[in-house]
């Protein structure tokens, strides 16, 4: 089960075996409406390693659910953001300009 969260709002995402990229975007940019395909950016942190890993492939995504399934995880905890707030962050901004 993937904990998809954006914001402060969190939606429970089934993660059945073959689950692509393309479609996990689909399914995150249908849940809010401030996440388009061209502006996601998408991460998850497993609770055995302390670094977020970053998913923007269908490789990124097969690892994901190997890693998993490898350490025993039944659930992942996966942070959605947008391009623009990520590159405020980056600049040390706050999300929106203030």
């Amino acid at each position: 089960m993937l904990l998809c969260t954006f914001d402060s709002s969190t939606v429970a995402v089934k993660g059945v075996n073959g689950l692509t990229f393309k479609q996990l975007v689909k399914n995150l940019c249908d849940r809010w409406v401030d996440v388009t395909p061209s502006s996601i950016f998408i991460s998850y942190k497993l609770p055995c390693h302390e670094n977020q890993f970053m998913i923007s492939t269908n490789v990124d995504v097969e690892n994901m659910f190997s890693l998993a399934r490898f350490f025993g995880v039944t659930h992942i905890n996966v942070a959605v953001d947008s391009q623009n707030e990520v590159a405020d962050l980056i600049r040390g901004k706050q999300y929106g300009g203030t």
